[in-house]
């Protein structure tokens, strides 16, 4: 059990989930991840290594695929489809996902079905840079009990496409209490069209887990 959850809480801390804006036609984004935590009373170290990519199909429709892996190769893939929720505020966007995939690990394979609602808003601060958007998804599992995810993204964009991030994530699977972490990071903007994001994690797993994540964004 405490293998999945280091899946579970360190597989909250993906890139740069899109929120509720479509990717736009023909155009897709893929970040890669490695993540590295420690706990503050076992000192045992966790490895996660993630995948993240999405293409706009048409404006109407995006196509995603998220997955991650362990050291002790425990793991999950999910492919999964956007649209949009007609807007009833002109500054805000909405938007659903739904996906199927699989848990898995060197001796099971679980399937899932991934139920997901997205709202948010750009134009954010004084130079309308910022933006922000609260994300949740409902994993419904074939052989254990549902996980319910929450991640809270503000963000900023600086000065030569410096990005600012301040990401909030929550967890809970079946009757087990919520697991919660915060991830500040920041992307440095490397030879078009690439960033370099780095940042740092605290959560509430194992009485306490701190990590560092780099990651190397692409879009295409």
């Amino acid at each position: 059990m405490r293998t999945i959850w280091i899946i579970t809480v360190l597989a909250m801390a993906c890139s740069a989930n899109a929120g509720p804006w479509l990717r736009p036609d023909g155009e897709g984004f893929m970040p890669v991840d490695s993540i590295g935590s420690i706990g503050r009373d076992q000192g045992d170290l966790g490895l996660y290594s993630g995948i993240f990519v999405e293409y706009g199909q048409s404006e109407e429709l995006t196509l995603g695929f998220s997955g991650g892996l362990d050291q002790l190769q425990n793991g999950f893939a999910t492919a999964y489809l956007r649209r949009a929720i007609p807007p009833s505020n002109r500054n805000w966007r909405a938007a659903y996902d739904l996906g199927i995939g699989a848990d898995f690990g060197p001796d099971r394979l679980e399937p899932h079905l991934r139920i997901g609602m997205s709202v948010g808003r750009g134009g954010l601060f004084r130079k309308q840079t910022g933006w922000t958007h609260v994300d949740s998804w409902l994993t419904v599992k074939s052989d254990s009990r549902p996980a319910w995810k929450v991640e809270a993204t503000l963000g900023n964009r600086g000065a030569q496409d410096w990005l600012y991030l301040m990401q909030l994530f929550a967890n809970k699977q079946g009757e087990d209490p919520w697991q919660f972490e915060l991830a500040p990071s920041i992307a440095i903007p490397l030879k078009r069209p690439r960033h370099l994001q780095i940042g740092l994690s605290a959560s509430t797993q194992d009485s306490g887990r701190y990590g560092i994540k780099v990651s190397i964004w692409r879009a295409f």
